[in-house]
């Protein structure tokens, strides 16, 4: 049972560090992207087939703004 549970909590670590890595902005940032992209897609707000250019552009800029922080943080020396 021991092994068992081994694999599943190394399935599940292995999962963690892929999804959120070393910043967790960016996995809660496409999380709140693709909600946005639900209820777009729900309130028929935007033509479907632009969709996914607005969500691709979405996470872009989450990149890219995620990207800005953390260098600006790294260039005052703040964590």
């Amino acid at each position: 049972m021991s092994l068992v549970l081994g694999l599943i909590r190394g399935f599940f670590r292995f999962w963690y560090d892929f999804i959120i890595g070393d910043c967790w902005q960016i996995a809660a940032g496409v999380v709140v992207v693709l909600v946005a992209a639900i209820l777009l897609v729900r309130t028929q707000a935007v033509p479907h087939t632009s969709l996914p250019f607005i969500v691709a552009a979405a996470i872009m800029i989450l990149v890219v703004l995620s990207t800005l922080l953390e260098l600006r943080t790294k260039a005052t020396g703040q964590h």
